[in-house]
Protein backbone atom coordinates (compact mmCIF):
# COMPACT_ATOMS: atom_id res chain seq x y z
CA UNK A 1 0.00 0.00 0.00
CA UNK A 2 1.12 3.32 -0.82
CA UNK A 3 -0.02 5.83 1.67
CA UNK A 4 0.54 9.28 0.40
CA UNK A 5 1.18 12.66 2.77
CA UNK A 6 -0.42 15.89 2.08
CA UNK A 7 2.21 17.78 3.91
CA UNK A 8 3.55 21.31 2.35
CA UNK A 9 6.74 22.72 3.56
CA UNK A 10 5.91 26.49 4.87
CA UNK A 11 7.41 29.33 2.75
CA UNK A 12 10.18 31.71 3.38
CA UNK A 13 6.82 34.44 3.93
CA UNK A 14 5.33 32.22 6.75
CA UNK A 15 8.86 31.35 8.42
CA UNK A 16 9.32 35.19 8.80
CA UNK A 17 5.75 36.13 10.11
CA UNK A 18 6.67 33.51 12.62
CA UNK A 19 10.17 34.41 13.34
CA UNK A 20 8.64 38.48 13.53
CA UNK A 21 5.60 36.99 15.80
CA UNK A 22 8.20 35.20 18.23
CA UNK A 23 10.53 37.83 18.37
CA UNK A 24 7.61 40.57 19.68
CA UNK A 25 7.30 38.66 23.08
CA UNK A 26 10.25 39.36 25.22
CA UNK A 27 10.87 39.03 28.81
CA UNK A 28 11.62 41.92 31.45
CA UNK A 29 15.50 40.74 30.54
CA UNK A 30 14.62 41.55 26.65
CA UNK A 31 14.79 37.90 25.63
CA UNK A 32 12.28 37.44 23.36
CA UNK A 33 10.64 33.63 22.91
CA UNK A 34 12.81 33.44 19.17
CA UNK A 35 15.92 33.99 20.76
CA UNK A 36 15.12 31.37 23.48
CA UNK A 37 14.54 28.60 21.25
CA UNK A 38 17.12 29.73 19.35
CA UNK A 39 19.40 29.52 22.70
CA UNK A 40 17.88 26.47 23.45
CA UNK A 41 18.67 24.61 19.80
CA UNK A 42 22.60 25.71 19.82
CA UNK A 43 22.83 24.03 23.28
CA UNK A 44 21.35 20.91 21.82
CA UNK A 45 23.46 20.40 18.83
CA UNK A 46 26.85 21.88 20.93
CA UNK A 47 25.72 18.86 23.56
CA UNK A 48 24.24 16.64 21.89
CA UNK A 49 22.09 15.00 25.03
CA UNK A 50 20.67 11.34 23.86
CA UNK A 51 17.11 12.05 25.27
CA UNK A 52 16.88 16.07 23.94
CA UNK A 53 12.61 15.40 23.52
CA UNK A 54 12.50 14.55 27.09
CA UNK A 55 14.53 17.28 28.22
CA UNK A 56 13.84 20.27 26.67
CA UNK A 57 11.79 21.60 29.81
CA UNK A 58 14.77 20.74 31.72
CA UNK A 59 17.53 22.45 29.05
CA UNK A 60 15.23 25.46 28.25
CA UNK A 61 15.14 26.44 31.96
CA UNK A 62 18.90 25.85 32.03
CA UNK A 63 19.34 28.23 28.79
CA UNK A 64 16.81 30.41 31.57
CA UNK A 65 19.22 30.48 34.43
CA UNK A 66 22.05 31.18 32.38
CA UNK A 67 21.43 33.99 31.88
CA UNK A 68 20.42 35.15 35.38
CA UNK A 69 23.45 33.71 36.41
CA UNK A 70 26.11 35.40 35.03
CA UNK A 71 28.92 36.56 36.90
CA UNK A 72 31.52 39.06 36.54
CA UNK A 73 34.33 36.31 35.57
CA UNK A 74 31.86 35.61 32.38
CA UNK A 75 32.03 39.78 31.32
CA UNK A 76 34.79 40.34 28.51
CA UNK A 77 37.34 42.05 30.49
CA UNK A 78 39.34 45.17 28.04
CA UNK A 79 42.47 45.99 29.07
CA UNK A 80 43.23 49.40 29.50
CA UNK A 81 46.73 51.27 28.09
CA UNK A 82 46.96 54.04 30.84
CA UNK A 83 49.73 55.96 28.63
CA UNK A 84 47.18 55.76 25.74
CA UNK A 85 44.24 56.53 28.11
CA UNK A 86 46.43 59.87 29.46
CA UNK A 87 47.26 61.11 26.38
CA UNK A 88 43.43 60.96 24.81
CA UNK A 89 42.86 63.19 27.97
CA UNK A 90 45.31 65.49 27.25
CA UNK A 91 44.56 66.22 23.81
CA UNK A 92 40.58 66.10 24.52
CA UNK A 93 41.63 68.79 27.31
CA UNK A 94 43.52 70.96 24.90
CA UNK A 95 40.77 70.73 22.22
CA UNK A 96 38.57 72.26 25.12
CA UNK A 97 41.03 74.86 26.18
CA UNK A 98 41.32 76.13 22.74
CA UNK A 99 37.68 76.57 22.76
CA UNK A 100 37.85 79.01 25.57
CA UNK A 101 37.18 76.03 28.77
CA UNK A 102 39.42 77.22 31.14
CA UNK A 103 42.24 74.57 32.08
CA UNK A 104 41.47 71.42 34.86
CA UNK A 105 43.39 72.15 38.03
CA UNK A 106 45.01 69.16 39.55
CA UNK A 107 43.91 68.01 42.75
CA UNK A 108 46.18 68.59 45.55
CA UNK A 109 48.01 66.41 48.09
CA UNK A 110 47.25 67.38 51.86
CA UNK A 111 50.32 69.43 52.54
CA UNK A 112 51.62 71.64 56.41
CA UNK A 113 50.50 75.06 57.10
CA UNK A 114 53.72 76.95 55.58
CA UNK A 115 53.29 75.06 52.17
CA UNK A 116 49.13 75.92 52.54
CA UNK A 117 50.14 79.28 52.75
CA UNK A 118 52.43 79.51 49.77
CA UNK A 119 50.26 77.76 47.51
CA UNK A 120 47.05 80.14 48.25
CA UNK A 121 49.51 83.19 47.54
CA UNK A 122 50.59 81.41 43.94
CA UNK A 123 46.43 80.89 43.30
CA UNK A 124 45.54 84.32 44.13
CA UNK A 125 48.68 85.29 41.75
CA UNK A 126 47.14 82.87 38.90
CA UNK A 127 44.14 84.11 39.54
CA UNK A 128 45.26 87.87 38.99
CA UNK A 129 47.12 87.02 35.76
CA UNK A 130 43.83 84.83 34.62
CA UNK A 131 43.81 85.21 30.78
CA UNK A 132 40.64 86.38 29.43
CA UNK A 133 38.85 84.91 26.12
CA UNK A 134 40.90 85.70 23.16
CA UNK A 135 39.11 87.53 20.41
CA UNK A 136 38.39 84.68 17.81
CA UNK A 137 38.69 87.05 14.73
CA UNK A 138 41.81 87.56 15.23
CA UNK A 139 42.81 84.02 14.54
CA UNK A 140 42.56 81.61 11.50
CA UNK A 141 39.67 78.90 11.31
CA UNK A 142 41.38 75.84 10.70
CA UNK A 143 38.40 73.77 10.32
CA UNK A 144 36.91 76.16 7.84
CA UNK A 145 40.05 75.91 5.27
CA UNK A 146 40.09 72.35 5.54
CA UNK A 147 38.18 71.53 3.30
CA UNK A 148 39.39 74.60 0.65
CA UNK A 149 42.80 73.06 1.31
CA UNK A 150 41.65 69.39 0.26
CA UNK A 151 40.57 70.76 -2.97
CA UNK A 152 44.25 72.01 -3.91
CA UNK A 153 45.11 68.46 -3.41
CA UNK A 154 46.76 69.63 0.75
CA UNK A 155 45.41 66.63 3.45
CA UNK A 156 46.28 67.91 7.12
CA UNK A 157 45.51 65.31 9.74
CA UNK A 158 42.12 65.69 11.63
CA UNK A 159 44.43 65.70 14.56
CA UNK A 160 46.73 67.78 13.93
CA UNK A 161 44.28 70.60 12.72
CA UNK A 162 42.44 70.52 16.15
CA UNK A 163 46.83 71.09 17.24
CA UNK A 164 46.79 73.70 15.23
CA UNK A 165 44.10 75.68 15.62
CA UNK A 166 44.94 75.51 19.71
CA UNK A 167 48.19 77.00 19.09
CA UNK A 168 46.66 79.68 17.07
CA UNK A 169 45.25 80.74 20.02
CA UNK A 170 48.36 80.02 22.74
CA UNK A 171 49.55 82.71 19.58
CA UNK A 172 46.98 84.92 19.87
CA UNK A 173 47.16 85.07 23.59
CA UNK A 174 51.06 85.52 23.66
CA UNK A 175 51.09 88.41 20.63
CA UNK A 176 48.04 90.61 21.46
CA UNK A 177 49.29 93.13 19.07
CA UNK A 178 48.12 90.52 16.10
CA UNK A 179 45.13 92.36 14.12
CA UNK A 180 44.40 89.41 12.27
CA UNK A 181 46.20 85.95 10.78
CA UNK A 182 46.09 82.75 8.63
CA UNK A 183 48.08 79.77 8.61
CA UNK A 184 50.55 80.39 5.71
CA UNK A 185 51.53 76.77 5.66
CA UNK A 186 53.92 74.30 6.45
CA UNK A 187 57.91 73.99 5.03
CA UNK A 188 59.01 70.45 5.55
CA UNK A 189 62.55 69.81 7.43
CA UNK A 190 64.98 66.95 8.21
CA UNK A 191 64.60 66.82 11.83
CA UNK A 192 61.25 69.23 12.42
CA UNK A 193 58.61 70.49 10.31
CA UNK A 194 58.23 74.49 10.50
CA UNK A 195 54.19 75.67 10.74
CA UNK A 196 53.82 79.09 9.79
CA UNK A 197 51.40 82.01 10.66
CA UNK A 198 51.38 85.00 8.63
CA UNK A 199 49.60 87.68 10.90
CA UNK A 200 49.20 91.57 10.58
CA UNK A 201 49.48 93.78 13.61
CA UNK A 202 47.71 96.62 15.31
CA UNK A 203 50.48 98.40 15.90
CA UNK A 204 54.70 98.08 13.99
CA UNK A 205 57.74 99.18 16.01
CA UNK A 206 60.05 101.88 14.39
CA UNK A 207 62.45 101.28 12.63
CA UNK A 208 66.08 101.17 13.61
CA UNK A 209 68.19 104.01 13.04
CA UNK A 210 70.88 101.71 11.50
CA UNK A 211 69.10 99.54 9.28
CA UNK A 212 70.58 98.56 6.11
CA UNK A 213 70.07 101.13 2.68
CA UNK A 214 66.68 100.05 0.69
CA UNK A 215 65.27 97.42 3.93
CA UNK A 216 61.83 98.31 4.12
CA UNK A 217 59.91 99.30 7.20
CA UNK A 218 57.75 97.43 9.50
CA UNK A 219 54.38 97.28 8.13
CA UNK A 220 55.41 97.93 4.43
CA UNK A 221 56.66 96.41 1.37
CA UNK A 222 58.28 92.99 1.90
CA UNK A 223 57.59 93.60 5.16
CA UNK A 224 54.08 94.52 5.65
CA UNK A 225 53.25 91.18 7.42
CA UNK A 226 55.10 89.48 10.28
CA UNK A 227 55.27 85.92 10.29
CA UNK A 228 55.45 83.10 13.73
CA UNK A 229 56.42 79.98 13.30
CA UNK A 230 56.80 76.76 15.56
CA UNK A 231 58.00 73.33 15.46
CA UNK A 232 55.79 71.32 17.51
CA UNK A 233 52.29 72.55 17.34
CA UNK A 234 50.88 70.40 20.24
CA UNK A 235 52.98 72.50 23.13
CA UNK A 236 55.79 74.54 21.42
CA UNK A 237 56.35 78.49 21.59
CA UNK A 238 55.81 80.30 18.90
CA UNK A 239 58.63 82.52 17.35
CA UNK A 240 58.87 85.55 15.59
CA UNK A 241 60.69 86.23 12.25
CA UNK A 242 62.32 89.30 12.04
CA UNK A 243 62.03 91.70 8.97
CA UNK A 244 63.60 90.17 5.51
CA UNK A 245 66.41 92.44 3.91
CA UNK A 246 66.51 92.72 0.45
CA UNK A 247 70.72 90.90 0.56
CA UNK A 248 69.03 88.28 2.35
CA UNK A 249 66.25 87.67 -0.28
CA UNK A 250 69.54 88.08 -2.83
CA UNK A 251 71.75 85.61 -1.08
CA UNK A 252 68.88 82.70 -0.82
CA UNK A 253 68.19 82.68 -4.60
CA UNK A 254 71.55 80.77 -4.38
CA UNK A 255 71.14 78.50 -1.63
CA UNK A 256 70.12 74.77 -2.58
CA UNK A 257 70.00 73.24 0.25
CA UNK A 258 66.98 71.60 2.79
CA UNK A 259 66.01 72.73 5.88
CA UNK A 260 67.54 71.03 9.46
CA UNK A 261 64.38 72.00 11.38
CA UNK A 262 66.82 74.30 14.02
CA UNK A 263 66.22 78.31 13.42
CA UNK A 264 69.99 78.54 14.77
CA UNK A 265 71.74 76.31 12.86
CA UNK A 266 74.21 77.95 10.47
CA UNK A 267 73.75 77.70 6.60
CA UNK A 268 76.15 75.50 4.73
CA UNK A 269 77.14 74.79 1.05
CA UNK A 270 78.98 76.29 -1.55
CA UNK A 271 77.46 80.00 -1.23
CA UNK A 272 78.12 81.92 1.87
CA UNK A 273 75.19 82.94 3.98
CA UNK A 274 76.34 84.96 6.54
CA UNK A 275 72.94 84.44 8.09
CA UNK A 276 71.50 81.65 10.12
CA UNK A 277 68.41 79.33 9.08
CA UNK A 278 66.18 81.86 10.64
CA UNK A 279 66.73 84.70 8.08
CA UNK A 280 66.59 81.87 5.53
CA UNK A 281 63.45 81.02 6.22
CA UNK A 282 62.27 84.34 5.89
CA UNK A 283 63.75 85.13 2.91
CA UNK A 284 62.01 81.71 1.38
CA UNK A 285 58.85 82.81 2.69
CA UNK A 286 59.05 86.26 1.00
CA UNK A 287 60.29 84.51 -2.34
CA UNK A 288 57.18 82.17 -2.16
CA UNK A 289 54.16 84.56 -0.84
CA UNK A 290 55.72 87.07 -3.91
CA UNK A 291 55.28 84.35 -6.40
CA UNK A 292 52.11 82.62 -5.55
CA UNK A 293 50.24 85.78 -5.10
CA UNK A 294 47.73 86.37 -7.42
CA UNK A 295 44.68 90.22 -7.88
CA UNK A 296 42.38 90.76 -9.85
CA UNK A 297 43.15 93.87 -12.57
CA UNK A 298 42.97 97.21 -11.00
CA UNK A 299 42.73 95.92 -7.80
CA UNK A 300 46.33 97.57 -7.15
CA UNK A 301 47.75 100.92 -8.46
CA UNK A 302 50.42 102.94 -8.11
CA UNK A 303 50.29 105.75 -5.25
CA UNK A 304 49.81 109.51 -7.13
CA UNK A 305 52.90 110.97 -5.62
CA UNK A 306 55.86 108.46 -6.67
CA UNK A 307 58.37 107.36 -3.99
CA UNK A 308 61.92 107.77 -5.07
CA UNK A 309 63.57 105.70 -2.64
CA UNK A 310 61.20 102.85 -4.19
CA UNK A 311 59.50 103.19 -7.35
CA UNK A 312 57.35 99.72 -7.34
CA UNK A 313 55.46 100.61 -4.74
CA UNK A 314 51.82 100.03 -5.03
CA UNK A 315 48.75 100.24 -2.71
CA UNK A 316 45.11 99.42 -2.53
CA UNK A 317 42.75 100.86 -5.01
CA UNK A 318 39.67 101.76 -2.71
CA UNK A 319 37.26 102.54 -6.17
CA UNK A 320 37.86 98.56 -7.10
CA UNK A 321 34.91 97.04 -8.22
CA UNK A 322 34.77 93.20 -9.25
CA UNK A 323 33.64 93.10 -13.16
CA UNK A 324 30.04 92.03 -13.44
CA UNK A 325 30.92 89.36 -15.94
CA UNK A 326 32.89 87.73 -13.17
CA UNK A 327 36.42 88.30 -15.05
CA UNK A 328 39.82 89.17 -12.96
Amino acid sequence: HIVLYNHRLPSNMEFEQAKSFLSQHVDDNGTSIYSHMAAISRKIVEEKPENAYELFENLSLQVKQSKLNMTNDDIPRININEQEKQEIQTNMQSILVSCGRKPEKKPKEPKGDDEEDAEQEEEEEENEAEQEPIDVTKSANILEYQQLLQYAGICIDYEESYLLQNAFTRLIRKFGEIENSRFWGKIQAINNDYWIVEAKLSEYPEAAEDKPPKVEEPGKGINEFVYFVITNIENGEWIKLNDVTPEQVKKSRQVYRLFTGDLTAKVGGQTHFEWTETELLRAQIARISSSTILSPADYYQKPEEEDEENPFIIELNEEFAPNEDGGI
